[in-house]
């Protein structure tokens, strides 16, 4: 009882006094952007102009988006009062609000530092004011100082970022390279502060960092069928997605052209070269050149040239073609040459 007694005693000696100074008692974060169930903590920080060995405040804040779950001493005083007297401390979350938030140490001191931190859970959407009232700040002597309080603010944000596509391929296209561009607005964060992450399917298996970009190239795709997947966070983690499916398709088999053999006239056991230009806009898969009855593979050359050096014994006129096929699968021959 005498512990109590000298413990109430001491906190009116703490704060009945006045004297001169101006301390700031603020809200750390100001202000803070959370997903609805989050458990967000924010501390109750000093900066004091001169010494100081003590502080109490009250706390209000909106009942149907917060619910205050816990009240600790930061790291700036030595007691905790809630420590010394328990039960001291009073959250009532039916008013919304919290009581008698006090600590006091045995030697002042000047440097900034956290007075009490608050954790709340976050139960509804909307916008929180954190506010401090009945605040008092005392000197080493005990006296109360001249203190300014900063509010602040928690803004839950239940909803997730509605995304837009701006520009995407048509859904069947013939064009290898595809540009995607995109927006996304949110009912609390602005444009601005939106970030987005992208996957290909069929493309990569790797979504990209989170950046406020929003635009992005895909260039020489092969033929198939692709979807492009669009993350968007806003400030408070919020997620939104949107997908986007298109196909490129090959609809162009190889072209076929400078067909040449030389010499035209060879002797027996000499080399023949055959050669040709092939091209095609997703890319050869193989090149073949019959004479005869005999198939040969070429030899890919350099850039888009093919070429063939077979030497042959029996004396006679030769015909031969040369088919292509593209990694789509579509073929082309080419005419009849000897």
């Amino acid at each position: 009882m005498k512990k109590i007694l000298f413990i109430f005693l001491f906190l009116i000696l703490l704060f009945s006094f006045n004297a001169n100074g101006t301390n700031i008692l603020s809200i750390a974060p100001a202000v803070s952007i959370v997903p609805l169930n989050a458990t967000i903590s924010v501390d109750i920080v000093i900066d004091p102009s001169e010494n100081v060995a003590g502080a109490q405040c009250n706390l209000s804040f909106d009942k149907d988006v917060l619910q205050a779950i816990a009240v600790t001493n930061g790291n700036l005083f030595e007691y905790w009062a809630n420590d010394l007297l328990p039960n001291f401390t009073v959250i009532d979350n039916d008013a919304g609000r919290i009581d008698n938030i006090v600590a006091f140490s045995g030697n002042a001191t000047n440097e900034s530092g956290v007075f009490a931190t608050v954790v709340f859970e976050a139960i509804g959407t909307g916008t929180a004011n954190i506010t401090l009232f009945n605040v008092s700040v005392s000197d080493e002597g005990g006296n109360e100082t001249d203190v300014h309080v900063t509010n602040g603010s928690i803004i839950v944000d239940g909803s997730a970022p509605v995304i837009a596509f701006l520009d995407v391929p048509d859904p069947e296209t013939h064009h290898r390279d595809v540009v995607f561009r995109w927006s996304a607005t949110d009912d609390v964060s602005s444009q601005e502060n939106i970030t987005f992450s992208h996957m290909l399917s069929n493309y990569s298996e790797q979504w990209t960092a989170w950046s406020p970009l929003n635009e992005t190239q895909f260039t020489g795709l092969s033929s198939g069928t692709y979807t492009f997947m669009l993350k968007a966070r806003d400030e408070a983690g919020n997620t939104g997605y949107g997908n986007y499916s298109f196909s490129i398709i090959d609809a162009s088999p190889p072209r076929i052209t400078n067909v040449t053999a030389s010499p035209s006239l060879q002797i027996r056991h000499g080399l023949v070269n055959i050669s040709c230009t092939i091209t095609d806009d997703f890319g050869i898969a193989k090149a073949n050149v019959t004479v005869g009855m005999i198939t040969y593979p070429m030899i890919h050359g350099s850039g888009a040239t093919y070429y063939l050096n077979q030497s042959y014994e029996v004396p006679g006129i030769y015909q031969f073609f040369i088919y292509a096929q593209d990694v789509s699968g579509l073929g082309n021959t080419s005419d009849a040459y000897q």
